[in-house]
Order: structure tokens, then sequence, then C-alpha cells
């Protein structure tokens, strides 16, 4: 849960949607197919924070006026593509989208297919306000098609108790979670992309992925599920220069990432000069998983005595599906400058208990209590970069080279040592998580068919995070580093105005708005939240359209690591 001071409404969204079912029947085998098509706007409603762009950015696109180091612009040009693209009352998407299931089924067997297609004509025909779309955020956010569920599965009993088989893309939902991530329901990588688009459907959200799933009854109130992937699949970030993506360097064909400078971005790439000087780039091929050892097993229990509740108790092995950044330091050859590739480390473990139950006045409650094992953390990107300068005053330098001179070497030895060496970006903790589930739908209610309401609660909890003068986890890049200590030569913080030798005072900083040389916002040893939604249906509103207007709203105290 990453930490909001205040709540403001960013977007205005308004969608409608209609659907149709066809059923028919060929010989032994029958069919059914459903298709649903939806169309949905996006407006920006306030203007860009400056505070979170360049200046030098902001100069050009928005046409301030702000000096390169102030208190008045952001800490760097690396997260405020998508925040400059847009300006007050634009249309951020334009989104025409559809979906079709078809289910065949022939007696005990069946098999199930579901397609989608999108199309967004403000990525495919408007041009952005800064920096242009690229083709692969014109094939991620702006136009597709996918074959999303594609599996086969059959029906059985094993004497007197049912089994269950499935193979194919498909997506397992375990737990109890239905806004918060991170917990049980880390089967399935996420499609953020989708996420942000008018009139989301739950089926949207989690990608499939090839597997084998089998649901087993051992008695009549006990059931045994097992899956096992046969391949990965990462999640899909926001597409760079689009309104809801935060960096401008990690998605597909994004890059590369800017040391710094004074003129915007799209002067310095253009500048061979320059961009060998300031700009970092990014390390190919990305650093993916293996497509083996990804499986989990799952023991579910029902009770009647207790209040009609189901008991899960779950186990499984993932790799990570998030994308982190690990690096080359500076130096090798011709002093290059720190290289940056995109990684996935493998073997999380998590296993975790819920609950879930109905009431007599119609809610439904659920709950879930989850550890994760060895959960990668990114460092801090204004710590890694650094890192990655071999900076000795960086606490990731720090790290690397601490093993080094423990063994005897001196600093400035273990420093040149790490010329052009590749480094990891992120360190391994245990995760523990706990949350619960609130959902009632009431009927006829502003004449709207059915009002949902669903809402969720969380924490999330790091016993072994080490504190801030050790190591610093996460907080956008877009607000620079923290406080940084003295280094061999400078006194006093770095990341405002350090104090040489000769008592002289130096007039630049490590980050261009002071007033972000806090420790405010890196991974906290605690935070928590809550989550809710409530949503109204109006069937054929108008023209057989349906109409399902929504109201989202969240509130946090703390920063939690993001999911893996």
């Amino acid at each position: 849960m990453n930490k909001i001071k205040t709540l403001a409404l960013a977007v205005a969204a308004l969608s409608a949607a209609g659907s149709q079912a066809i059923e028919f029947n060929a010989g032994p085998v029958v069919g059914q197919i459903n298709t649903s098509i939806s169309y949905g706007v996006g407006f920006r409603t306030e203007d860009p924070d400056l505070k979170q762009v360049h200046p030098a950015n902001a100069n050009t696109a928005l046409g301030t006026n702000l000096p390169i180091s102030s208190t008045q612009g952001g800490s760097t040009y690396n997260y405020d593509d998508g925040t400059l693209n847009y300006k007050k009352n634009d249309m951020v998407t334009n989104v025409l989208k559809g979906n079709v299931d078809l289910e065949l089924v022939w007696g005990d067997a069946g098999a199930f297919f579901r397609g989608s297609a999108f199309y967004d004509s403000v990525i495919m025909d408007e041009d952005p306000n800064f920096k242009p779309y690229n083709d692969q955020t014109k094939d991620a956010a702006g136009q597709g098609y996918d074959l999303l569920d594609a599996f086969v599965w059959y029906n059985a009993y094993l004497g007197d108790t049912p089994a269950s088989l499935r193979l194919g893309r498909q997506v397992v939902s375990w737990g109890e979670s239905t806004f918060i991530l991170g917990g049980i329901n880390s089967i399935n990588p996420v499609n953020a992309s989708a996420i942000r688009k008018p009139g989301v459907e739950v089926k949207e959200v989690l990608l499939p992925v090839n597997m084998a799933y089998g649901s087993f009854g051992l008695t009549d109130n006990v059931t045994l599920e097992a899956f096992y992937q046969l391949e990965w699949e990462k999640t899909r970030p926001d597409a760079c220069g689009t309104f809801f993506s935060t960096s401008d360097f990690i998605s597909d064909g994004c890059g590369p990432v800017f040391l710094g400078g004074t003129q915007d971005e799209l002067v310095i790439a253009e500048n061979s000069l320059t961009s060998s000087q300031l700009i970092t780039t990014r390390i190919t091929p990305d650093d993916e998983p293996s497509d083996d050892g990804q499986f989990g097993l799952a023991l579910r229990w029902y009770s009647e005595a207790l209040g009609d509740t189901e008991f899960g108790l779950y186990h499984m092995n993932i790799h990570s599906r998030l994308p982190l950044i690990s690096g080359e330091a500076s130096g090798g050859a011709n002093g290059a400058t720190p290289k940056y590739q995109v990684v996935y480390p493998e073997d999380i473990k998590l296993t975790g208990l819920s609950f879930s139950r109905g009431t007599e006045s119609g809610w439904s409650i659920g709950g879930e209590v989850s550890l994760k094992q060895d959960v990668p953390f990114q460092w801090n990107s204004f710590e890694l970069l650094q890192g990655g300068l071999r900076n000795p005053a960086s606490l990731l330098t720090q790290q690397i080279i601490a093993p080094l001179v423990d063994s005897g070497m001196s600093e400035a030895d273990a420093i040149a040592s790490l010329s052009g060496q590749a480094f990891d970006g992120f360190d391994r903790f245990d995760v523990w998580q706990a949350q619960m589930t609130f959902i009632k739908f009431f009927d006829q209610v502003l004449g709207a068919s059915r009002l949902s309401f669903v809402s969720e609660i969380g924490a999330t909890y790091i016993p072994d995070l080490p504190s801030l003068s050790e190591a610093r986890y996460g907080r956008s890049g877009a607000y620079g580093i923290g406080t940084i200590p003295d280094d061999t030569v400078s006194t006093g913080d770095l990341c405002t105005a350090p104090t040489l030798a000769d008592g002289t005072t130096t007039n630049t900083t490590k980050n261009l708005n002071t007033d972000y040389c806090t420790n405010d916002g890196f991974v906290d040893e605690l935070s928590y939240g809550i989550r809710a939604r409530a949503s109204l249906d109006y069937p054929n509103a108008f023209l057989g359209v349906n109409f399902k207007p929504q109201l989202s709203i969240g509130l946090d105290e703390g920063t939690a690591p993001e999911p893996g």
C-alpha cells in the first residue's frame, strides 16, 4: 500500500457495456458463445503536478519557467512522461473493447476459450503533449488482441468424491483478496494496462498462464487442489508515456535512464555527445526466470458446525512477475556510464490461511493471512543509480563493498574494483500480510437494479527490514534521493549542499528539489490501508446498453513493498 496523504480524483471515467449469449448444439457437443462489448472514456481533471516532473521537461511541455534546481520542480527525468503527456481536461483514454467466450461441453469433458480485443484512439490517433508513444506502447495500450483462456477440462468421480482436471491457459484464484495485491492470490500475473481502462471486468485483470490444475475431493468436506505452471509469464506494467505510467524505462521498448542535465530529455537524447555522458543504457535481453519450478497445493475444509465456514491452507513456489532493476557499475571499457538490466528473481515461497462465510444479513466475509519468503525488494532507484556510479556515500555502494573491506581491502580499492562489475539491485525479505474483505449487494437503489459494495482492509509487516541508515527500498524516483551521509571529501547532508574539506559549500546537490531530502516514502516495517468500491447497475439504460457508474476510494498509512 503506497502512502496517500490526500485523496484526489485524478481521472473522470464513464463507460457503457452490452453483452449477448448464443447457445448451440453440434451432435453430442453443447456450446455457448458469450460476447461483451464496452466503450469508455477517461479525462485528466487536474493540472500536472510540477513537483513530480523535471523542470527542463516541464518548461518544454507546459511552457513553465522553472529553474533546474528548485523546490517548484521534480528531481529526475525518468518518471514524468505519463504526467507531461496530458494536460488538464485532456482525454487520457477513449477505448472500445470486446471479449468473446466460447465454451464447449461434451458429457463430462469440455473446453473453454476466451479472446479479447481493444482499440484506444487516444494512443493510436492522437499526439501526446510531450513525448511520442513508441511502437511497444501502441501495441500494449493502443490496440491489440489476446487469446486469454484456452484450456480443456474433465470432471469425474473417484469413488464417491468429485475430481476435476484442467490443462491449458487458465486462471486459478486462491485466497480471499479482491483489491489488495501481494497475498495468496499470486498464481497469475496481473495486466496493469487492463486495470486502467474504463469498464474493466475482473476476468480481464489476471493473465491466464499455461498450467495443469486438479481438484480432488478427499471427503465430503475436504478438498485438495494443486497446480503446476508450464510457463512463466510476467506482469504487464503500464506502457511508458501512458497516463498511469510511473516509470519511463521499465516497460518493453522504454528507456534510457537519464543521469542528469539542464536541457529536456528529448534534446539530450538527440545530442550524441551529451547522451554518451548523461544516459544509462539498458542491457538486453531481460534476465527472465525458468519456465519450471512454479507449483502450489491447497487444502480446503468446509465446516457446517462453525457457521458454514470454508477454511483454506495454501503453499506455493513462484517466480517474480514484477520487473526489478539490477546494474553494471560505471567504469569498465572507456569509462562507460552505468548500465541497467530488468530482472525477475526466482523462487518466492508463499504459505497462507484463509476463511470465508456468509451472514444472515446477506454479507459475504472473507479473510486471509500469508507469509511470503524470499521476496525481492527493489533498492530505491536513486540509491541504485549512486551505487552504479560507485558513490562512496551510497548505502548500496557500502553494502556491496562491505565484504571486500572486511577482508582487508581499503575502501578506495574496493570501490575501484567495482568498475564495470554487475551487481544486484534488490535484497530479499520475508513478508507477512493480513486482510479482510466485505461484500454485499443491495437491490433497487437510486433507480438502479443493484448496488454492489466491496471493501477490503489489509496490513503488511516486514519483521527483518533494516533501518533507513542501513538500506532504503522503494519510493518513487520522482522524489529523488533521500538524505545522504558524509563521504570521504564532504560533510553534512550531500542531498542538499555538501561542505567541502576547505569549508566551502558546493552549489550543486544530489536532489534537484531539496524538499525531498527526507526519508519519507521508503518501504516501512508496517503499513496498512483500506479499499472500497461501490457500483450501480442500470441494465438497458439506453438503446440496449448497460450503464455502470462506479466510485472507488483508498486510504493508506505507511508504504508497502511492491507485490511480487
